[in-house]
C-alpha cells in the first residue's frame, strides 16, 4: 500500500514539474516564431508572437516602460531557459510597467511571451549589435538555485547603511 501511495505521489510531482507557468499557458494557443528564424526576417510592427527566454544581461527603466536585455537560450518543455545549451544571441524585451532592476538583475532567468517589434541597433560593449525586440504580454521570472549571491561587501553595506567603498571625489 505504501508503494502505491508513493508511486501516485511521484506521478503528481512529475506532472507538476512538466507544466508551463500558468500565465504563459496562452502561448500554446497561438503560432509562435522561433528565435533562430526571426534573425533573418525584416519585421515591421506585427502581431507575430514569440515565447523566448534566457538570462538577463541588463535592465533599464524609462519613464514609460522597462527594457530588459536578454541572452537567449532555448526553452525546455516547462518553458524554462536551458542555460547549459548554446546561446543563439540576444534580444530586448519591453515591459509597459516599472520593473525593479534589483529583482530583474543580471544572471536571473526569464521567459517572455510577447509580440515582435521593430529591430533596434545597440551595443554589447563596443560591438555594434542588432537586437530583435519583443513587447511583453507575459513575463515569468524563474527562481534560480544556481543564482550568484550578492557579494558580501555589498550585502554588509545594505544591512549597515555604511558608505560605499569607492568614491568619485
Amino acid at each position: 500500500m505504501r508503494f502505491i501511495i508513493s508511486v501516485i505521489f511521484l506521478g503528481f510531482l512529475l506532472v507538476g514539474c512538466n507544466t508551463f507557468p500558468e500565465k504563459l499557458e496562452s502561448a500554446s494557443k497561438v503560432e509562435l516564431l522561433p528565435f533562430d528564424e526571426v534573425g533573418d526576417m525584416d519585421l515591421e510592427p506585427t502581431n507575430y508572437q514569440a515565447l523566448w527566454g534566457g538570462v538577463i544581461a541588463k535592465t533599464v527603466n524609462f519613464t514609460d516602460r522597462t527594457q530588459i536585455e536578454i541572452i537567449y537560450f532555448p526553452l525546455n518543455s516547462r518553458g524554462e531557459p536551458q542555460t547549459h545549451k548554446k546561446s543563439l544571441g540576444r534580444f530586448r524585451a519591453y515591459v509597459g510597467d516599472f520593473v525593479d532592476p534589483f529583482v530583474y538583475r543580471p544572471g536571473r532567468t526569464v521567459t517572455i511571451l510577447g509580440t515582435l517589434g521593430v529591430r533596434e541597433k545597440g551595443y554589447v560593449g563596443h560591438y555594434s549589435y542588432d537586437y530583435t525586440v519583443l513587447h511583453s504580454i507575459e513575463l515569468h521570472l524563474w527562481n534560480n538555485p544556481k543564482e550568484l549571491p550578492i557579494p558580501a561587501m555589498i550585502e554588509q553595506q545594505l544591512e549597515l547603511g555604511s558608505p560605499p567603498v569607492f568614491s568619485y571625489q
